[in-house]
């Protein structure tokens, strides 16, 4: 009898549109007021009944799915927004209007540029803190396995491996994503230009490979960073 109530009670919640583990809760400690369990024997198998390692198998699933139903999205509208911009204003404006974006999507990364918030090294002016920037930088090693290389105090190279989104797009047939994005002029170099011009204003971006590809195995983008020290001519 008190588990049919306790049935009742809970479809009548769910049916008044309270959240299910609420719902859940307040008709379990109903059955447990009715009942009269001891609390203290019912703290000993709930302990007992979660001690499990199993059990985190749960949660974790739920976040698993949440993260790539976040990943699917992101990619889907990445490149989107350049598409409606050109179709609107123009090529002209697609970069300016993006790196203003890039700018209120991503405030930790511009005030720690401008203020030096996360300190990396002494100098916080090299090309040692621009790769260990790409490293930590979450849309950046954070999302995509990546490859640093430092070749000299003036000189490095970065390496992503593999990108699910360009093997969306190359999927899918859609070029002008790829385009908008990957280019030495696209939506990545934007950030990655202006990241290194805020630790060194001589430091320079530049493309190594890029899109199109032959197969998934090559590399998705390899690019070159470099500090232009100007040299002068004696006469």
């Amino acid at each position: 009898m008190l588990t049919t109530g306790m049935l009742i009670l809970l479809v009548l919640l769910l049916l008044l549109g309270m959240p299910l583990v609420f719902a859940m809760g307040m008709a379990s400690v109903a059955y447990l007021f009715f009942a009269d369990i001891s609390f203290s024997m019912l703290t000993q198998r709930m302990t007992t009944a979660v001690d499990s390692f199993l059990i985190l198998a749960i949660p974790f699933f739920y976040l698993a799915g949440e993260l790539m139903n976040a990943c699917k999205l992101y990619i889907r509208l990445s490149g989107d927004y350049e598409n409606c911009i050109a179709k609107r204003w123009g090529w002209d404006e697609v970069h300016p209007i993006t790196l203003e974006a890039w700018k209120d999507h991503d405030p930790l990364l511009w005030r720690w540029l401008y203020h030096n918030r996360l300190k990396i090294n002494e100098s916080q002016n090299d090309i040692e803190a621009y790769l260990k920037w790409q490293q930590v930088h979450p849309g950046v090693g954070g999302l995509y396995p990546t490859k640093v290389e430092l070749k000299g105090p003036n000189e490095g190279e970065f390496t992503i491996t593999k990108c699910n989104s360009l093997e969306y797009w190359e999927r899918v047939g859609d070029d002008a994503k790829i385009e908008a994005i990957c280019s030495e002029c696209g939506t990545d170099w934007i950030l990655w230009q202006n990241a290194a011009e805020m630790i060194n204003p001589k430091m320079k971006v530049t493309a190594v490979k890029l899109p199109p590809r032959k197969s998934k195995d090559e590399i998705a983008c390899k690019w070159n960073v470099r500090i232009e020290e100007k040299t002068r001519i004696g006469l």
